[in-house]
């Protein structure tokens, strides 16, 4: 296996220096994402309301890129791919798991230009809500499709077969679709893919061009004006690593359309026009009228303030640094809670050399399963798609769902967890980081580019 995949890769030969081309998905360690076992072979299972995958093996490959030349094999992996511990990556090269051009080296190989790598992993994908993807329509050039919340849209970070692109396949029989926009993991809703990558283009640039209208249903915390509501401000991405973003004048022009639906006690039901299509655009201009989503894991974060970020034109740099500290602290203890299971090595997918085999991680609670956030209708020239309302935007569901989160919420916070060693140190690390960029970054941060979400 490795040698055929070896093989393809160097058919393909080296991306050019200063292609345009698309940059492909990107695993868990970084690399390209070329290998793998055929779909078939991967085991899917249900638990709790959940859809999960048995472990399967899997080959990261790429081209080694201009700035690693010259060091060794080891200082970039553990420089680079901050996902595992140097400790791993030194044993990964001595048995031949990390190999150069089809060969094991010593961990001290300084790496030429033209240099093939491959990362062979044991691959642990995080669960996702276990919901069927619908077709709302289907056509010879588009499936169009209702997203759940939690799945990503393509294979990024950690996530491959439990991807909305993947789960076309696996659930419908449909492959090979190409994506024309995206949405964040736990926002839900209408997503849309081409059959060709003509018509792929085709929508693209009818959004690039905004002859498309996209409309969104969401759930903000507080009481929102009646009458309609207009934000312009520009949207700035305050942390590219972690993915988040504030308004700034410093950011690219933005512009969203308010509409209030209903209200009860505490929150309020919202229709939003995104104009633009910036990184959370929706999110972040919410936030900045002073009504944030309800449950939105970055946005309503306390670091923000009391009212956050109302009126905020931008925020302090003090802030941002207090915001990525509690980002990176979510990251780190989400990632790094953990049992050990005694009985581990009695499974067929166990692995002795893998680090995740023998370690069961909590699975993600109900506030973090689903954003309060649901794309529920898309219209073009001569088409127009909608699915329906979710169920916390029902007027019957709305206090005891929230009643239930926030009991979830507060079962969660009382849980001990586990902390591992290197994972403590780099959240202390990044708590008391002075700049930005050293945060580490988060494993699914590539999903949360949605076009206005």
């Amino acid at each position: 296996t490795t040698r055929l995949i070896m093989a393809e890769q160097r058919k393909r030969g080296p991306p050019e220096r200063g292609s345009q081309k698309k940059k492909k998905a990107r695993g868990a360690g970084g690399e390209e994402e070329d290998g793998g076992l055929p779909a078939e072979h991967v085991e899917f299972y249900r638990r709790d309301g959940l859809r999960c995958l048995h472990p399967y093996e899997y080959f990261f490959t790429t081209f080694v890129k201009g700035r690693w030349l010259g060091r060794t094999i080891l200082d970039m992996f553990a420089t680079e791919f901050q996902a595992e511990s140097p400790e791993y990556y030194e044993q990964a090269i001595k048995v031949g798991r990390i190999q150069v051009n089809g060969a094991t080296v010593d961990t001290g190989y300084k790496l030429k230009d033209n240099d093939l790598l491959s990362h062979r992993v044991h691959r642990h994908e995080p669960p996702v809500v276990d919901e069927p993807i619908s077709i709302v329509h289907q056509d010879d050039d588009v499936v169009v499709v209702n997203k759940p919340a939690s799945i990503p849209v393509h294979p990024c970070g950690r996530y491959r077969h439990n991807t909305a692109l993947m789960l076309m396949g696996h659930e419908h029989g449909i492959w090979n679709l190409h994506t024309c926009h995206r949405l964040d993991r736990l926002t839900s809703g209408l997503l849309i893919f081409a059959r060709h990558a003509q018509q792929a283009r085709t929508l693209e640039a009818a959004m690039q061009d905004r002859t498309v209208a996209k409309e969104y249903v969401c759930r903000v915390l507080g009481h929102f004006p009646t009458e309609p509501v207009s934000c312009s401000e520009p949207i700035h991405i305050a942390c590219n690593r972690l993915g988040f973003c504030t308004v700034s004048p410093e950011g690219k022009p933005a512009h969203t359309d308010f509409e209030l639906l209903r209200r009860d006690r505490e929150t309020s039901v919202v229709r939003c026009k995104p104009k633009t299509g910036r990184m959370h655009q929706i999110r972040v201009h919410l936030q900045h009228l002073g009504y944030p989503i309800v449950n939105d894991p970055i946005y309503r974060l306390d670091e923000w303030g009391i009212h956050p970020g109302k009126g905020r034109h931008p925020a302090d740099a003090d802030r941002i640094r207090a915001v990525s500290a509690a980002i990176v602290g979510q990251i780190t203890r989400r990632d790094a809670s953990f049992t050990v299971t005694a009985d581990a090595s009695d499974s067929p997918h166990f692995r002795a050399d893998c680090t995740e085999c023998g370690v069961r991680r909590p699975d993600p609670p109900p506030e973090e399963r689903c954003l309060f956030l649901h794309a529920i209708s898309y219209s073009g020239p001569g088409w127009h798609y909608e699915t329906p309302p979710p169920a916390w935007a029902a007027p019957e569901a709305e206090e005891p769902e929230l009643e239930r989160l926030r009991a979830a919420r507060a079962a969660v916070l009382d849980e001990t967890v586990v902390v591992a060693p290197h994972a403590a140190a780099a959240l202390a690390a990044a708590a008391s980081a002075p700049s930005l960029e050293s945060a580490p970054q988060p494993a699914d941060a590539d999903a949360g580019a949605g076009a206005g979400a």
